[in-house]
C-alpha cells in the first residue's frame, strides 16, 4: 500500500509540473479572438471554446450556440428582462459591469475592462476580482496575455495620447508608447489591435493622412503604413494567418451606395500591397437614415445584396453567403439605425451583432437569423 501511495505521489508531482509548464507556454492556448469582434470603440462579444460571452446593456451573459439562447451570469434570482426593465435594479446587479465596458476571453480566462479597472471574472462561481486600476481610456485590446490601452492627456490643446501595456502574468503596467518616441504627435487613435507580437494603431491625424502604425512589442520598432493617396481612407482592417489585410475606399462628403472598395494584403515595408479583391461598399438606406453593415470573413467581405441598389427602401432583408451557403437576416432586426457587424467564428459560421444595442444573432438549421435575447 505504501508503494502505491509513493507511486501516486510522484504521478501527482509529474501532473502538477506538466500543468505548470502548460500555463507558462502560451503556445498551448488557442486564441478565438480576431478583429471581427472588435468595432473600434468596444469589444462586446468574446468567443470561447464552446460559446460566447457578451455584454448586453452592461449585463454579462453567456450565449449557448446549441440552444441559441443567452444566460445571465448572476447569482441573483432576476431574469434578463427583470433587469432590463428596471435601471436601478440592473445597475446594482452582480451581472452589471457598465454599458461602456469591454469583454475579452484569453487563455481560458474571462476579463472585463470597464474603462477604470481590469476585472477577472469566474463565470462558473460568479465571482469578480479587480486585478488592476486603469487610467481612463477609450480604446483597448486584450490578447495573448497582454492588455493595451490609450490615455488622452488634457494638459495641452493637442490632446496627446499615450499607450500603456499591462502584463497579465506579472501584473505590471508600463508606458508603452508616447510622443517623445515619434517624430509626429500621436493623437485621435481610431482603434488598437494586437496580433502576433505587434501592436497596430490607427491614429487618424498622424502625418495629416490616414495611416496604420505597426509596432513590434519587444523591440518597439515602429513601421508606418500609409494610405495610397489622400483620396482614400483605411477601412475594414483584419488579419488572417498573421497577415494584415485592409480595404480602401474613396473619401466622399456625400453618401454613395455604389461606392467601390478595394481589398489588399499588406506585403511588408516598402513593398506594394497585393490586391485581393473588390466589392461594393454595403449600405442600407432607409427613410430614418442609414445603417451600415460591416462584414468580413477571414479577410474578405461576405455581405451580398442587390448590386443595383434598387428597392432598398422596400426590402431591408439581407443575405450573407459563406462557402456557397446563404444565411438570411430579416428586416425586422434593422432597428434604431443600429450598426450591425458580421463576422465568422472559429468554426466558419457567421455571427452578427450590434454593439450599440448589445444584440447578438446566430443562425438556425434553416440559416435564418435568431436573436439570442428574444428566446
Amino acid at each position: 500500500m505504501r508503494r502505491k501511495n509513493i507511486i501516486y505521489y510522484f504521478l501527482g508531482i509529474i501532473i502538477l509540473l506538466s500543468s505548470c509548464n502548460k500555463e507558462i507556454n502560451s503556445k498551448d492556448y488557442k486564441s478565438f479572438d480576431h478583429f471581427g469582434y472588435y468595432d473600434t470603440s468596444q469589444h462586446t462579444l468574446a468567443e470561447t471554446e464552446d460559446g460566447y460571452y457578451t455584454l448586453y446593456m452592461g449585463l454579462l451573459n453567456y450565449i449557448d450556440p446549441a440552444t441559441k439562447k443567452a444566460y445571465l451570469i448572476s447569482k441573483e434570482k432576476y431574469s434578463i428582462d427583470d433587469l432590463l426593465n428596471d435601471e436601478e435594479l440592473r445597475e446594482k446587479s452582480d451581472a452589471f459591469y457598465g454599458e461602456d465596458s469591454n469583454v475579452f476571453y484569453d487563455r481560458g480566462e474571462l476579463f472585463i475592462d470597464n474603462r477604470e479597472s481590469l476585472i477577472k471574472v469566474d463565470p462558473e462561481n460568479v465571482t469578480a476580482e479587480k486585478i488592476s486600476n486603469l487610467r481612463f481610456h477609450n480604446r483597448s485590446i486584450l490578447k495573448d496575455g497582454k492588455f493595451f490601452y490609450n490615455v488622452i492627456s488634457t494638459d495641452s490643446e493637442s490632446l496627446d495620447e499615450k499607450i500603456y501595456e499591462f502584463d497579465l502574468k506579472t501584473k505590471k503596467e508600463n508606458l508603452f508608447l508616447s510622443n517623445d518616441k515619434l517624430d509626429k504627435k500621436l493623437n485621435n487613435i481610431q482603434w488598437i489591435y494586437y496580433e502576433d507580437g505587434n501592436l497596430y494603431l490607427n491614429p487618424f491625424d498622424y502625418y495629416s493622412k490616414d495611416v496604420i502604425l505597426k509596432i513590434d512589442v519587444l523591440s518597439k520598432n515602429i513601421e508606418c503604413i500609409e494610405s495610397f493617396s489622400d483620396k482614400f481612407a483605411f477601412q475594414n482592417i483584419f488579419f488572417k494567418d498573421k497577415n494584415l489585410y485592409f480595404a480602401e475606399y474613396e473619401k466622399s462628403d456625400t453618401l454613395k451606395v455604389d461606392r467601390k472598395i478595394e481589398y489588399y494584403q499588406y506585403m511588408g515595408k516598402d513593398k506594394e500591397p497585393k490586391k485581393v479583391g473588390s466589392s461594393i461598399f454595403p449600405y442600407i438606406i432607409s427613410s430614418n437614415g442609414s445603417t451600415e453593415f460591416n462584414t468580413v470573413v477571414n479577410g474578405l467581405p461576405i455581405l451580398k445584396t442587390d448590386e443595383r441598389f434598387k428597392n432598398l427602401l422596400k426590402d431591408y432583408s439581407y443575405k450573407i453567403i459563406v462557402d456557397g451557403k446563404e444565411y438570411h437576416l430579416d428586416e425586422k432586426y434593422f432597428l434604431n439605425n443600429a450598426v450591425f457587424t458580421g463576422t465568422i467564428n472559429s468554426k466558419g459560421e457567421p455571427v452578427v451583432y450590434a454593439s450599440d444595442l448589445g444584440k447578438v444573432f446566430l443562425f438556425d438549421e434553416n440559416r435564418e437569423a435568431v436573436d439570442v435575447f428574444a428566446n
